[in-house]
């Protein structure tokens, strides 16, 4: 990459954390950025998603708070969402907002909203349809990166791929191999217009989370745009597993079963089951999450790619748009332009301190949520055990302290962390680069930075 040439950055994979990868990276200088999406439009597998406070913070970084807020739903200032008695109704629990502005409490949107309203803020021509990606290659002594399509050409090469193709990556799967395992769970999805359940009654304005002692657990709430959701969460034998396909309809002996499996609680549940049009199958599954996301410092990992687990917190979108940020900060901030401005075409980048940059911002953070993860599973495995109805005192209890946690993971903060990791490494930085704006070389040596003490 001379002086001139734009930094040439492929990205693959065209869904939430792909589309919003290009839309955080078009905001740098002199770069050129190509997606890849294997569908042959827009598409966005799911039902609803949730839109947690650091979902809300990292989409205010390029799109107005207005507008995302337009697509979603919120319960309230006061309200989040309920927590509901599995039988009764009864709320067990409020989640409050953490003195958040109304502007920036959680809410709730439809997966396909979200992704074309993210398109709308992304550059024309960027992505390129219906490209089925195979693998990566290195070329050029490791210094650019190729990327192998299964339906197209070889791409031209890249100084930086960013790995965004979600949980079943190929890309990961071809330099970490791990299989993905069943997590006992199925939830059964399905976005409706609002029409369909406005005949329920005592049906609730808010978002609501009936729980269970068994694991069990229902999910109902608007989601904007007049739309209305379900998700609902069952355990489910590896048999029943094996016979699901991801994203694929249970038909109409599905929602019978749905409904026979719910016909002892809320009423509400079950009529609205029977009401929804369609609801489909999503099979729980999850791998293990990378503790290094950074690949010869020019394979970056984002999303579920880098970290798979269907259904963490509510946050797998989230911690997605972070992982993106974390890079444009990190590529801005190490720019030969951020601390004496230069003309646009003169820009250069400094990957090897970036990529070292971004992979420290990200990795501690994300290791700890992932053991956290595996701390809930054992909980609820505990919870499970508790006597069932007979003793609902006691579950309620543990069910309250396992409650009233997690808003580090919901509301964590990757412009602090970005600094927090900058500041410690800041005269390293510096040093480099003066030498890099004087020379235009690289860092060519990270052993002195990996030598610090960590945080």
């Amino acid at each position: 990459m001379t002086a001139d040439e734009p930094l040439k950055i492929g990205i693959l994979g065209g869904g939430l954390v792909g589309a919003y990868s290009a839309l955080a990276l078009s905001h740098l200088p002199n770069v050129s950025i190509t997606v890849f999406e294997k569908s042959p439009e827009p598409t966005e597998l799911g039902a609803w998603i949730a839109l947690p406070n650091q979902s809300l913070d990292m989409l205010s970084k390029f799109i107005p708070i207005e507008k995302v807020n337009s697509i979603a739903y919120k319960g309230g200032k006061d309200s989040v969402f309920l927590s509901r008695h599995w039988k009764t109704g009864e709320v067990l629990y409020n989640q409050p907002t953490y003195n958040r502005s109304e502007q920036f409490v959680e809410a709730r949107t439809h997966r396909v909203a979200l992704l074309n309203l993210i398109l709308e803020y992304v550059p024309s021509g960027l992505i390129k349809y219906d490209h089925k990606i195979s693998n990566i290659e290195f070329i050029d002594n490791d210094s650019k990166v190729i990327a192998h399509f299964e339906n197209q050409p070889p791409s031209t090469p890249f100084d930086l791929v960013i790995v965004a193709d979600g949980i079943y990556s190929k890309i990961r799967h071809q330099f970490y191999p791990n299989t993905l395992k069943y997590r006992g769970s199925v939830a059964y999805r399905s976005v409706f217009d609002e029409s369909y359940v406005k005949h329920v009654k005592g049906i609730h304005d808010d978002t609501s989370n009936w729980v269970r002692h068994t694991g069990s657990w229902v999910f109902l709430s608007r989601l904007g745009l007049n739309k209305y959701g379900i998700v609902a969460s069952i355990p489910e034998k590896y048999e029943t597993y094996e016979k699901l396909k991801w994203n694929k309809s249970i038909g109409d002996e599905g929602k019978k079963y749905l409904a026979d499996y719910y016909k002892e609680w809320d009423p509400i549940i079950s009529q609205v089951i029977e009401a929804v049009p369609d609801i489909k199958a999503f099979p729980l599954e999850s791998g293990s999450w990378l503790h290094d996301l950074v690949l010869k410092d020019k394979v970056v990992f984002a999303g579920d790619a880098a970290h798979p687990t269907a259904g963490a917190y509510g946050s797998g979108a989230g911690f997605g748009f972070s992982d993106a940020f974390a890079l444009y900060r990190a590529l801005a901030e190490t720019s030969s332009n951020y601390w004496y401005e230069t003309t646009p075409g003169a820009v250069k980048y400094n990957i090897k301190l970036s990529t070292f940059l971004f992979n420290e911002t990200r990795r501690h953070f994300l290791i700890r949520v992932e053991a956290q993860l595996a701390i809930d599973s054992a909980q609820s495995k505990e919870r499970i055990t508790t006597p069932a109805d007979d003793n609902e005192t006691e579950w309620k209890s543990r069910y309250l302290i396992k409650r009233n946690g997690g808003e580090w993971i919901r509301s964590h903060s990757v412009e602090f962390e970005y600094q927090k990791i900058r500041d410690y490494y800041l005269v390293y930085i510096q040093k480099n680069l003066s030498s890099f704006i004087r020379t235009g070389k690289g860092f060519e040596d990270l052993e002195t930075l990996r030598q610090i003490p960590k945080l």
